[in-house]
């Protein structure tokens, strides 16, 4: 997400730094923005829900897809997207580009640490079931080219996160630091 700084008010010069993050983490609830007796605990829970969500698992099927689908609305920046990810999983499945029982073809990770990253919401993509099919268990430079096709931002651009070709646990770890930003955004604490 790139911000750009149209103008400053008199009021918010005079802020401090996390008065400033606070009234701009309000902006979806603008008859709260100037309560800065909970701007410290808003700034705990920002900071505290994105460092949780950078390390986030999602065990069950439909939580993960829950979690990509509103992820994938969120990277869209439309109020009213025209194009929205199906709930059906005959239509939409969920891919797991590291898999849980990798291959020869994932040599750079072990069993252990596979089994750490296999459901990190960063290793979990959206796919339509009929390209998910026909990838199968191919290599991750095999898929990669499905993934680079794939209409959902967050499966198309999970490739810039491959490191020298290769999905890693840095990658992982990269992208679920983005979409951990993308959480923060999606799911805003409007009581505080």
């Amino acid at each position: 997400m790139h911000v750009r700084l149209i103008s400053v008010q008199d009021a918010v010069s005079v802020m401090t730094p996390e008065q400033l993050v606070t009234f701009c983490a309000r902006v979806s609830n603008p008859e709260n923005q100037w309560n800065h007796e909970t701007s410290g605990r808003l700034l705990r829970y920002l900071i505290d829900f994105e460092n949780a969500f950078s390390l986030a698992t999602a065990s069950r099927h439909p939580h993960a897809r829950y979690y990509l689908r509103v992820l994938e609305r969120q990277e869209a920046g439309e109020d009213e997207p025209e194009f929205v990810p199906n709930a059906s999983e005959e239509a939409v499945t969920l891919e797991h580009v590291l898999p849980q029982n990798p291959d020869n073809d994932w040599k750079h990770f072990d069993q252990e640490t596979a089994n750490r990253y296999y459901k990190r919401i960063g290793n979990l993509a959206l796919m339509k079931k009929s390209k998910n099919e026909a990838g199968g268990n191919a290599t991750f430079a095999d898929k990669a080219k499905l993934y680079g096709k794939s209409e959902f931002k967050l499966t198309s651009g999970l490739i810039a996160f491959a490191e020298d070709k290769q999905w890693t646990f840095g990658a992982i770890n990269k992208r679920q630091k983005m979409m951990a930003k993308l959480a923060v955004e999606a799911w805003p604490n409007k009581v505080l």
